[in-house]
């Protein structure tokens, strides 16, 4: 038996709407434009390679020779991402922090799938979620719970 995913095995909206559209979903992500876009944004940010090696100025001509056959992995659910690269980073009490550093290829996977699929799941996120969203600068999260705290603290004092 199939889950039903949601809450109680009720599909949220979002769910619903997507419904029967994977194959134009798997279209979208793949399309050159959207990988394209996500590209841009890995080579942007940079970094260094993972446990292959391959360097972000290395990748293209990688891409260029073995392009299709990633693809074709990924179109069969044949693909499977490599091991995290370990490293450590220093933290201020003098610790350290360890960190997982992925592929370039992986890296570009994991950022066409979420260009696509974070529309997907914005709506289902609370108000009051932040973590790995857009727009959503410590600043703007602080300034919203700082404004929910004093609505709190305002209707509590006026009850009192």
């Amino acid at each position: 038996m199939k889950p039903t995913g949601g809450v109680g095995g009720q599909r949220t909206p979002a769910a619903e709407k997507d419904r029967g559209q994977e194959e134009e979903r798997w279209q979208r992500i793949w399309s050159p434009e959207n990988l394209n876009a996500a590209w841009q944004k890995v080579r942007a940010n940079g970094g260094a390679g993972g446990v292959d090696g391959m360097s972000i100025a290395a990748f293209p001509a990688y891409m260029k020779l073995h392009g299709e056959r990633i693809r074709l992995a990924l179109q069969e659910e044949r693909y499977q991402p490599s091991p995290l690269r370990r490293s450590f980073i220093a933290k201020s009490d003098g610790g350290q922090r360890p960190l997982g550093i992925p592929t370039v290829l992986d890296r570009l996977i994991q950022q066409a799938l979420a260009q696509e699929l974070g529309g997907v799941f914005e709506e289902t996120f609370s108000e009051h979620s932040y973590a790995y969203r857009p727009g959503a600068t410590r600043i703007k999260r602080c300034a919203r719970f700082a404004n929910a705290s004093l609505m709190v603290l305002a209707t509590q004092w006026t009850a009192i």
